[in-house]
């Protein structure tokens, strides 16, 4: 009997099993093969329903975050976002994809922008920086050939999230008509006849050429030769040699740290700063390629050899003193913050020598920084970011250049005859020692009025005019937003 009562529980208990078990069949196991058609490297799943896409940084909370000021526009990369209004975190708003946002402060996690008169908080991982408003662009008539299969976008995007492929251009040598390109971001915008019909969109500048057979460019339109040779030093862990001036050219080989080359020629492809070396290939021939400028230093070169090879620097009539405003300020072998370009760290109110100055552009279009070539205590020369000098002893800040001549000729700024007296509209407003956001001297309260002899104003990597004036303050000279201030 008691073995018929567990034979019936076993049978009962085995339906139940059977039974969950089918309400949870799984469809597929995600391993079938893609259609033929498909990129494999772009299989992005998108939301297409009208629900925002939850945004769940790893900082949830957009108001305890440390924002760096930016002046640049950024596109809402996905279906849906929402947006949370700076002034009231608990009111939100649903951006469309494509959206345009003027972006003005940037963190790991968030950003923060202007959209329709309102300043907003959103996820970074929604946002793209592609140029979709074509902001960075210059208009053009010439004609180029693709160097291959190369697509044409509705979007000057590689992301197909929203940049469906118009066609794939086929073979090589097409004639393309070129109407505007950007340097900055590496696009062009075409207009191209291809199997009978017409098509209007963007194409990767780095697969066109001027050469009518399809061949790759020898980029000498870019390049300027040296007047000598020059023997420069890898300043980094490690660079790749490549065949083209593009960040993802075709490796033809990788120098450590110290390695020597002869550099021949410099250029910019893209808003970035290549060398043409001489580099033995697989042949054993000695050919061109190309390696990252901000990669290769001349520290440890005379300072004429310095001056030559980099003609942004102006060097000062007689070695200027300033002083280290922050810790552990660090010096490196390039005018560039790079991983491994670092050869020392200053401490604060350290005295240093500046012997030049310049404004450079950074890696990729991202936008100029000053910097300083100074007398390196270990001997011979390095650069330091200007933004972290100053010219009081104790390592206050303080605009490290004193000169307002040299302001102005150093940035393009037109001196203003006579006194104008203006005051702060804005409460605690920033005084800098270069025109950018990102280098504070000290703020000023509601009222306080300042001299004003010089303005001009700046350009973004976006085409954003940014006015500024040349402010005399207590005996120094600052840069101010002209917006903040009014008439005294």
């Amino acid at each position: 009997m008691e073995t018929m009562k567990r034979r019936i529980s076993l049978m009962i208990l085995a339906g139940i099993l059977a039974a969950s078990l089918a309400s949870c069949e799984v469809k597929g196991n995600g391993d079938d093969p893609l259609p033929d058609d498909k990129e494999p490297e772009y299989q992005i799943t998108t939301t297409t329903n009208n629900n925002p896409t939850p945004d769940i940084p790893s900082v949830t909370d957009p108001t305890q975050v440390t924002y760096t000021a930016v002046d640049d526009f950024v596109y809402v990369s996905v279906a849906n976002i929402t947006a949370k209004l700076v002034s009231d975190v608990t009111q939100t708003k649903v951006l469309p994809q494509l959206t345009e946002l003027h972006r003005v402060g940037k963190a790991t996690n968030w950003c923060k922008v202007e959209h329709e008169g309102q300043e907003y908080y959103v996820a970074t991982k929604s946002l793209t920086e592609d140029d979709i408003g074509e902001k960075t662009f210059v208009a053009c008539d010439k004609t180029l050939y693709n160097m291959g299969d190369v697509n044409v976008r509705k979007y000057a995007s590689s992301n197909n999230d929203f940049s469906d492929k118009l066609t794939t251009i086929k073979g090589a040598a097409i004639a393309i008509k070129v109407v505007a390109q950007s340097e900055i971001k590496g696009w062009s915008k075409v207009e191209v006849t291809y199997d009978g019909k017409e098509y209007k969109g963007f194409m990767s500048t780095k697969y066109l050429t001027t050469n009518p057979t399809g061949a790759a460019d020898d980029f000498d339109q870019h390049f300027d030769a040296l007047a000598t040779p020059m023997n420069m030093y890898v300043s980094v862990g490690q660079v790749a040699v490549r065949e083209r001036p593009y960040t993802d050219a075709l490796e033809k080989g990788v120098l450590q740290k110290n390695a020597q080359v002869k550099v021949l020629a410099k250029g910019t492809v893209e808003g970035m700063e290549w060398c043409a070396i001489e580099y033995q290939n697989e042949a054993y021939e000695m050919v061109n390629y190309f390696v990252a400028a901000d990669c290769l230093s001349v520290v440890g070169g005379s300072l004429e050899q310095l001056l030559a090879f980099y003609d942004a620097l102006e060097q000062f009539d007689e070695p200027k003193t300033f002083y280290i405003s922050q810790d552990n300020a660090t010096k490196r072998s390039t005018p560039a913050i790079m991983k491994g370009n670092e050869v020392g760290y200053l401490s604060k109110a350290k005295e240093v020598k500046a012997v030049a100055m310049g404004v450079f552009q950074q890696e990729g279009g991202s936008g100029t920084m000053t910097w300083c070539l100074i007398e390196d205590e270990n001997g011979g020369y390095c650069f330091i970011a200007y933004s972290v000098l100053t010219s009081n002893s104790d390592g206050t800040p303080a605009p490290a250049v004193t000169d307002v001549n040299e302001l102005i000729a150093k940035y393009g700024f037109t001196a203003v005859s006579g006194d104008v007296s203006k005051k702060f509209k804005v409460d605690n407003s920033g005084l800098y020692g270069e025109p950018t956001t990102t280098v504070e001297c000290k703020k000023l309260a509601q009222g306080t009025v300042v001299t004003v002899v010089a303005e001009g104003e700046t350009t973004t990597n976006y085409g954003t005019k940014n006015p500024w004036y040349i402010v005399e303050y207590n005996g120094y000279y600052y840069f101010v937003l002209q917006n903040v201030l009014e008439n005294a």
